[in-house]
């Protein structure tokens, strides 16, 4: 819907929606005079370039002009106070009517402190924009989107211009060739993050989402609900409704305090709209999709006009066409539809002493708005009248109910999905995957130095997502991240996307993963991004990792969890029970399926190690890129910390899957999995009975042998926060020199012993240097600059020396070099390897051959002679499939005014 313009109104709608997003998702805390509080932290778009495909955007708007540099048209600039790129596909350079595209760039990066106040700014208001214009405004809501070179002709010139991600508002019903493509550009570029909106339709029609949201590579976002306080501020007649027998309500996701019915005020009475015009040219859109209309909004101070008060119904008329007989003094009429006006019942119950009206609708019939007779003067009705359906009257409209209204319905919150918003109802992929503010946003009008305008829809998410995407961005990338938890040098946009659905939440409360209109539901990355009040706890709580996974090689991780705390900066805000979400970017398939099924699997103790599985199924997903698990909080004081299993397993025979792990909550790695002891996870059933090759805390890893000979190279994969084993064959006693690099000395730990049980790996995986000594073998650990050396002295004759490497990084795997710079003279020159014992015949078969992403050699010396050590490293990447080409219709702006035609008698609004 469109507002109209206005030079004055602080942009508060946006504002809420910025709050709610980047704060705690606390409806208490919404305080309009302070700023949301990851600006506050200094996460505000600093550095960011964020990408916008739509119809153009006004770049005089004081929004976004720059005074000094002109805008790079068809160019990128580094100079450019707001703009860093700005491409057409027609060549006007400027918005169309509609105004679209001005719109959402507000809602990402609007920034003009002096005239619109710090209310005025977008999510990420010093991030700057790359544009691509889509809409000659010679021919409007035509999108000239190059549908069959998306990868060349659009995305790579967001990315071209320094953009990791991009919103691009709209949509194509069905698109296989474009979906494919969509998934194979991500695929090879996968740092970039696409966001789609999932579309909007008319309340009774087809509510599937839509390509390219569809794709499973992209980001695809609903549009929820705007902060509760906006329809307070401003109540519409789509969002009224009537409460039974409670004049007060709680509220809250899961509330259910009170009974509310749905109830339609008149266009009369004390419901009148403050701008009748403006409100009789888009009324008859709204109500066909559901979307607000703020040039509807009535007073707020008839809001619980009627209070309490019983129902009666009419007499002698139950429909009121006739003077009815005196009511009982304040109760309000019960009116039965019939035939003759609205405003006519309205004024008989007036007249009657009715301080309200409830009207009730045909059977099966849908709302409709009750407006004047014409020619009928209503100007004297001066009570609330509503319309309700037969059904909810049938159910609980009784005489001797009491009643109270017009009220805002307690479903009308962020984390309720706009009516308008399309889903995927039929289970399987989560379209959307989440919700953002797309209801009733007040943002930078087209055309206007300083002015604001409202729209509705799914595309005003996808702003919203494309910045919060940015800011998630920005944090990870910024000392405002725990240097040994959570920061990267570049984090993929499956990280970005994990980050963002950690932070989500469903409308049912933290406890549903997973609702199917709704996704993972609202992010607030408050929730995940501020800090805890615990002062022992990381920075923020969140642990984020990027690492490879195979069929043969999975990735297990050892946490502890301890007990939530309150968050800090919202007074009583309760921090979301810890969760961990898996995501990654797929390779692409003909039909859209995944080609790289990765599952997260979680086991925990104070559950019994029974197995969770992700995004609330009862097994494994085979349908989404994302997965997500929340655990149940530590409810008792007696019980300070869970000890927790996480693994990442991947049942295809591809080659090597990228992927990210986040874990949001007060997790501490443990990565000796001492813990996992009494769980019995080896053969036997402890540490002490592990088979001889039943390496590592799991007792199911097989060490690489490494051939004593000059000329020798074994491979090794080491993958962060994981253990790989090598044995090497001694020859004899005397002082063994071993050098260590290929990675910041910082994130090795290397250990070594004789034994191949548990001291391999446990109770010193926390310390980077140290001596130990082991049946009489001493061991020493030391920093040399630019190489960790390890020296081990061998009093007697030994067989066997078992090495163990863990890297202490969250980006791999790594390259690490392994050499014997010293060893005793005379030894003899063999190989070999230690018998196989029966028990450990599992264990070997269990483990197939590392990914090689890294080659570690590593070298036997004898006679002090050093061997050379070498590096290799290869990469895998999956080659591009024919596309096919289908021709489908234009592509569809999702802004509320795309959505399905209404009836004829309804008048399209934009």
């Amino acid at each position: 819907g469109d507002a109209g313009v206005d030079d004055a109104t602080p942009n508060i709608n946006n504002f809420r929606a910025t709050q709610i997003l980047l704060g705690h998702m606390d409806p208490s805390w919404l305080d309009t005079s302070g700023l949301p509080e990851l600006h506050m932290l200094g996460i505000r778009g600093q550095g960011q370039v964020i990408g916008l495909g739509d119809t153009g955007v006004d770049t005089s708007s004081c929004a976004f002009a720059d005074p000094v540099h002109q805008v790079p048209y068809d160019d990128v600039s580094s100079d450019h106070r707001k703009i860093a790129a700005y491409f057409t596909m027609h060549g006007d350079r400027k918005d169309g009517v509609d105004g679209h595209g001005t719109h959402i760039a507000g809602s990402i990066a609007a920034s003009a402190q002096s005239a619109l106040g710090s209310r005025g700014a977008g999510v990420a208001p010093a991030a700057r924009l790359a544009i691509v214009d889509l809409e000659d405004s010679a021919r409007p809501r035509v999108y000239n989107v190059p549908q069959y070179n998306i990868g060349s002709r659009y995305f790579d010139l967001f990315k071209n211009s320094g953009a990791f991600s991009a919103c691009s508002p709209w949509s194509y019903k069905e698109h296989a060739s474009l979906e494919h493509d969509v998934d194979d550009w991500v695929w090879r570029n996968s740092d970039f993050l696409p966001v789609f909106p999932s579309g909007n339709q008319a309340i009774h029609s087809d509510l599937r989402p839509q390509v390219p949201c569809s794709a499973k590579n992209v980001l695809c976002v609903g549009a929820s609900y705007n902060a509760r306080e906006a329809y307070l501020a401003k109540p519409g007649f789509m969002h009224t409704a009537l409460r039974i027998d409670s004049a007060a309500c709680s509220y809250g996701p899961t509330s259910a305090a009170c009974t509310e019915l749905p109830a339609l005020p008149a266009f009369f009475g004390s419901t009148t709209p403050n701008a009748p015009s403006a409100c009789q040219a888009v009324a008859d859109v709204c109500l066909a999709t559901g979307a607000a209309c703020p040039e509807c909004a009535y007073n707020p101070a008839g809001l619980g006009q009627v209070s309490g008060a019983s129902l009666q119904q009419t007499f002698p008329d139950r429909d009121a066409c006739k003077p009815l007989a005196p009511m009982p003094a304040g109760s309000v009429c019960l009116i039965d539809r019939g035939v003759c006006d609205f405003s006519v019942k309205a004024a008989h119950c007036q007249q009657a002493g009715g301080v309200g009206a409830v009207i009730v609708n045909y059977a099966d019939a849908l709302p409709v708005l009750m407006v004047t007779a014409e020619g009928y003067n209503a100007s004297a009705i001066n009570i609330p009248v509503v319309l309700v359906s037969k059904a909810d009257a049938q159910a609980w409209l009784v005489a001797g109910h009491t009643v109270t209204f017009p009220v805002v319905a307690k479903s009308i919150s962020a984390l309720q999905r706009a009516p308008y918003s399309s889903f995927n109802s039929g289970g399987g992929r989560l379209r959307p995957e989440i919700l953002l503010p797309g209801d009733n946003i007040e943002s930078i009008a087209n055309g206007a130095a300083c002015g604001l305008r409202s729209m509705s829809g799914t595309s005003q998410s996808c702003g919203f997502a494309a910045g919060i995407a940015a800011l998630a961005r920005q944090y990870l990338t910024s000392d405002a991240a725990d240097a040994g938890t959570a920061r990267l040098a570049s984090p993929r946009a499956s990280t970005l996307r994990a980050v963002i659905d950690a932070a989500a939440q469903t409308s049912k409360g933290a406890e549903v993963v997973v609702h199917r209109e709704e996704g993972f539901g609202l992010p607030a990355l408050g929730r995940v991004l501020i800090p805890s009040q615990d002062p022992a706890a990381p920075a923020s709580g969140l642990t984020v990792l990027q690492s490879e996974v195979s069929a043969s090689t999975p990735q297990r991780f050892c946490f502890t969890v301890s007990r939530t705390l309150p968050l800090s900066g919202s007074a009583g805000d309760v921090a979301p029970p810890p969760r961990l979400v898996l995501a990654w970017t797929d390779p692409p398939h003909s039909a859209g399926s995944l080609v790289n099924d990765v599952d997260l699997g979680v086991e925990c103790a104070l559950d019994g190690w029974k197995q969770k599985y992700p995004n609330g199924l009862s097994g494994p997903d085979a349908a989404n890129t994302v997965e997500k698990v929340v655990l149940p909080d530590i409810q008792t004081t007696s019980t300070l910390s869970n000890a927790c299993l996480v693994t990442v397993t991947m049942s295809s025979s591809q080659a090597a899957q990228p992927f990210s792990l986040i874990a949001a909550g007060r997790f501490k790695l443990q990565p000796e999995c001492e813990m996992m002891a009494g769980r019995s996870t080896c053969k036997g059933s402890s540490f002490d009975r592990a088979p001889f090759f039943g390496f590592g805390p799991f007792c199911d890893q097989v060490p690489v042998e490494v051939a004593a000979v000059s000329s020798a190279a074994s491979t090794l994969t080491t993958f962060p926060l994981q253990w790989s084993f090598a044995h090497m064959k001694l020859c004899g006693s005397g002082l063994y020199s071993f050098e260590v690099d290929g990675a910041p000395l910082g994130q090795i730990r290397v250990f070594a012993s004789r034994a191949a049980g548990p001291s391999l790996w446990a109770r010193r995986a926390v310390e980077r240097l140290a001596d130990w000594e082991e049946d009489g073998v001493v061991f020493a650990l030391r920093d040399r600059g630019e190489k960790l050396v390890l020296t081990v002295q061998v009093p007697q004759d030994s067989d066997w020396l078992f090495i163990a490497l863990f890297l202490w990084d969250r980006n791999g795997p790594a390259a690490l070099r392994l050499r014997c710079a010293v060893g005793p003279a005379g030894c003899p020159v063999e190989t070999g390897a230690p018998p196989v014992p029966a028990t450990a015949e599992a264990a070997s078969d269990t483990n197939a051959a590392a990914p090689a992403s890294l080659v570690l050699y590593l070298g036997f010396c004898v006679g002090g002679l050093a061997i050379a050590v070498s590096l290799g490293v290869a990469f895998w990447r999956a080659s591009a499939r024919n596309r096919c080409k289908v021709a489908p219709e234009p592509a569809a702006r999702q802004c509320i005014a795309d959505a399905e035609a209404p009836p004829p008698t309804l008048k399209p609004f934009r």
